[in-house]
């Protein structure tokens, strides 16, 4: 059998066999008779355009479920906060807003005293400096007599 296969590779590939008498024989007559289940029904591929939920509109749309309509009413009213909140239209908004101006107060001030002890420490030191150039001065001239 495998020689008979061999053979007939070999002739296809010098062409001196024609390809429908190389392959094997089909055994019986199951090739002859073509059987289809009567009962069986193809399916067709719908286009999801062409539905007739989705065609009729809105009113047909389908509905969404208690809990995921829940969680979409939740984030939407998470959002109207959030926008709320960034135009400071919210109670904690007004007291953020308050605090931070509390805040920006107390840094002013704070900046302010330490300008302030800046120029004290600068004019004492400058105090300090003269009375020092003073005292060589005075020395300088006491050592000249």
């Amino acid at each position: 059998m495998k020689k008979k296969k061999e053979v007939a590779m070999m002739m296809m590939r010098i062409n001196l066999l024609p390809e429908h008498l190389s392959q094997d024989k089909p055994k019986g007559v199951s090739h002859l008779i073509e059987v289809e289940n009567p009962n069986r029904i193809r399916q067709k591929t719908k286009k999801v355009a062409s539905l007739s939920v989705y065609s009729q509109g809105p009113l047909y749309a389908p509905t969404l479920s208690r809990r995921e309509r829940e969680e979409l009413e939740k984030q939407q009213a998470k959002d109207q906060y959030q926008k709320m909140q960034v135009a400071g239209k919210t109670e904690e908004a007004r007291a953020d807003l308050a605090r931070l101006a509390l805040v920006r107060k107390q840094r002013e001030e704070a900046a302010q005293k330490r300008e302030e002890e800046k120029k004290v420490a600068e004019e004492v030191k400058t105090a300090a400096e003269q009375r020092l150039l003073d005292k060589k001065e005075k020395a300088a001239v006491g050592d000249k007599k």
